[in-house]
């Protein structure tokens, strides 16, 4: 009977038993401004931190960002890859912390939510595997910084000719 308990008790350790951390790693994405228009210079901030008993190690910070969004700059830029869109940090002891982020100007559609995708690789201090933290914000436009004005005839006849004035007034600070 003890020995069924402890095959019983065994078993269940052995399917229950999860060695990852990811869930006592923070990660998490912060927008500089509640609402931004479309065509803003905006910064969005990375926060992360280890809340496990273990170093980290190679951590790697990787970013997928709207298809709209022209990087201008990131911080720490010494550890910022341009083209792989990630930041390489340095090895994250135990309860240690740290802030990235990127600006740059943000185009897109308003009022539709756009995902940002960041994800936390990383090698436990005592593992050969690697572990990903993954984290979604969401960003939505609200507006455009183009401004657009029609003017036209209350009324307009099917074959005659009508003059419609479009007026484009671009309201930020880029051409």
């Amino acid at each position: 009977l003890v020995s069924i308990f402890v095959l019983i008790a065994g078993t269940a350790y052995w399917f229950l038993y999860n060695p990852e951390v990811t869930d006592l790693v923070n990660l998490s994405a912060q927008i500089s401004e509640n609402k931004i228009k479309s065509g803003d210079y905006t910064t969005i901030y990375f926060r992360y931190e280890n809340n496990s008993d273990t170093k980290l190690l190679t951590p790697t910070l990787s970013i997928h960002l709207p298809e709209g969004f022209i990087l201008d700059k990131a911080e720490p830029n010494d550890m910022f890859d341009k083209t792989a869109r990630a930041f390489k940090l340095n090895s994250l002891p135990s309860g240690h912390s740290g802030v990235a982020q990127i600006s740059g100007w943000s185009f897109g559609p308003p009022d539709k939510e756009e995902k940002i995708t960041t994800e936390l690789t990383y090698q436990q201090n005592d593992r050969a595997f690697k572990e990903t933290k993954n984290s979604t914000t969401y960003l939505i436009h609200r507006g455009s910084i183009l401004e657009t004005k029609i003017e036209a005839p209350q009324i307009i006849l099917a074959q005659g000719e009508t003059a419609i004035k479009i007026t484009l007034k671009n309201t930020g600070t880029i051409t």
